[in-house]
């Protein structure tokens, strides 16, 4: 029906539009935090670049629901400002079949943010964790800073080098030391791959290492010299929500039940805002309906966190697990 199709066209339009307007807000509110980890801002742009489109499925998990509702509001209420409600009545609709066709776009917003609860934000997560070590391992070497004393790979060794030859890829006047193992001085030194190891070669040096119980050192000369370059990694995080969906349901203890849970009630919110979206939508012809948005925001946000409060106070034993927070959405 073209009454139907309108309608809805006037739902979803508004929600992808405040979507992205959030989006952009809550990345620029983001990216100062982001910038301010010495790592991520000498990294260069395009890994800062990466780490903010993986955080994207995170922020649309949380501005999902709000964008629907708000535009819920303004698209309904907008009909009753510009007396296309009262034409609508009139030709015999009644509000419980604009409220069945108002079902469309909550059902189409519903599937898409049970995709991005259930599967799209769990995926960016463990995928960002991964590329952030892989980053760090890459890079231990790459941010080294001639004439000073850095810290490599993960066994605390210390190296200092006089310059970095940028043409043959080689590191100048090398000094390294391992605390309570030995020191290495070599004329220049440059990484090898192999297969996925790297090794750090020196070449023309020399190891000096002490001897127990005397204060002396025994000495070697070495034309090359490697050795693995033992790089440093991430803890893998635990928390249940880096957890794939598929692997909560498989572990089946109850956390693993509560997460899963909670990631489900973020798409039933989307169906239960319908009937709210319709109330805070009504207003008399010719006035002005946005005033109502602030205190939708507060009935939103006061409904989001006791939806919250209740996951956190079931996993905390706090209530009883059977309990659950599925009453709130009715």
């Amino acid at each position: 029906m073209i009454l139907a199709r309108y309608i809805n066209r006037q739902v979803l339009l508004p929600c992808s539009i405040i979507l992205l307007i959030l989006l952009l807000i809550f990345i620029s509110a983001f990216l100062p935090k982001l910038l301010s980890d010495p790592m991520v801002a000498a990294s260069g742009f395009f890994f800062l670049i990466n780490v903010i489109a993986l955080d994207i499925p995170y922020f649309l998990f949380e501005l999902l629901p709000l964008s629907f509702f708000l535009a819920l509001i303004i698209a309904v209420g907008r009909l009753y400002v510009d007396l296309e409600i009262h034409v609508i009545f009139a030709c015999g609709i009644s509000k419980g079949q604009i409220f069945k066709w108002l079902l469309i776009p909550t059902l189409i917003v519903f599937v898409g943010a049970a995709l991005l609860a259930l599967w799209v934000k769990p995926t960016a997560i463990q995928v960002r964790g991964e590329y952030i070590n892989e980053h760090m391992a890459n890079s231990s070497f790459d941010a080294l800073v001639e004439k000073t004393f850095n810290s490599i790979g993960a066994d605390n060794g210390i190296m200092y080098f006089e310059r970095f030859d940028n043409r043959s890829k080689q590191y100048q006047q090398v000094f390294i030391s391992k605390v309570g193992e030995h020191i290495i001085k070599s004329r220049f030194a440059r990484i090898e791959r192999a297969e996925s190891m790297r090794f750090l070669t020196l070449y023309n040096g020399s190891i000096y290492r002490s001897l127990p119980g005397e204060r002396k050192f025994s000495r070697t000369d070495f034309r090359t010299y490697s050795f693995k370059i033992e790089e440093q990694q991430l803890k893998a995080s635990k928390g249940y929500n880096k957890l794939t969906s598929l692997q909560l349901l498989r572990s089946q203890d109850k956390k693993s039940i509560i997460e899963f849970n909670r990631r489900l009630s973020f798409a039933v919110m989307i169906i239960a805002l319908l009937p709210i979206g319709m109330i805070f939508s009504q207003s008399q012809p010719r006035k002005s309906h946005f005033w109502k948005v602030i205190p939708a925001i507060l009935v939103f946000f006061v409904y989001s966190s006791m939806v919250q409060a209740f996951y956190d106070a079931i996993e905390s034993d706090i209530l009883p697990f059977w309990l659950g927070s599925w009453f709130l959405h009715i």
